[in-house]
């Protein structure tokens, strides 16, 4: 799989706000288009947001860089799932998320990301119309690294099925489900001490990400 370098946009640290992710994806958006997919890539904290949606949902929030460790800053400094896949929508392409986080409101070694609360368990993930969500781990676990390295493990196995390692039937094309099932496969076997498991959201998982894997 090869993307040049002038379609990515690339945000690290302090880039990475919610007013920054937004711009990103909106740019994204306008830039791909129809018969090809804009992919949303995020490898970080999340958590589950403060406040109900308006049909009583908790969804999930992208911790910003600069989310303080409180209630009110991860809801202010944080951006919703429904709003990533918002503008994300308005492209002519397909669009296929990727959230290297959890949504339990744990950190990747399990602590809470805002001291003295109780993680929210029942955190959805919106799928929106059209597009892919694939996500790290359930919502009431949290999302680490592969054994013994500091490589979010997620991301990492995706990436790898992508390049080739996912093809099951071996036809030379990677679908979004076979990309969250070898991960999550990989993760039963490999991963000890936590439960991780990816999950995919969206009414096409059959839909091919790579064509001609290695």
């Amino acid at each position: 799989m090869q993307i040049p370098a002038t379609q990515v946009v690339f945000l690290r640290r302090n880039e990475a706000t919610a007013e920054g992710m937004k711009a990103a994806l909106a740019t994204a958006a306008s830039r791909a288009q129809a018969g090809g997919n804009v992919w949303f890539v995020f490898i970080g904290h999340g958590a589950p947001s403060a406040k109900r949606s308006d049909d009583d949902v908790i969804e999930g929030v992208l911790a910003g860089w600069d989310t303080q460790a409180t209630t009110e800053s991860l809801s202010s400094r944080g951006l919703r799932h429904s709003e990533a896949l918002e503008i994300l929508e308005t492209s002519a392409a397909t669009p296929v998320l990727i959230f290297d986080a959890c949504f339990s409101g744990q950190s990747n070694k399990g602590k809470p990301l805002v001291p003295d609360t109780q993680p929210v368990l029942e955190s959805k993930i919106p799928s929106g119309q059209r597009s892919i969500v694939m996500t790290a781990s359930g919502p009431n676990e949290y999302a680490g690294a592969l054994p013994g390295r500091s490589r979010p493990a997620f991301s990492y196995l995706v990436l790898g099925a992508l390049y080739g390692w996912g093809d099951t039937n071996k036809d030379g094309s990677v679908t979004a489900g076979e990309a969250v099932g070898y991960a999550r496969d990989t993760m039963q076997a490999l991963v000890k001490g936590r439960t991780q498991t990816p999950n995919i959201y969206g009414s096409a998982g059959d839909l091919s990400l790579v064509r001609g894997a290695g």
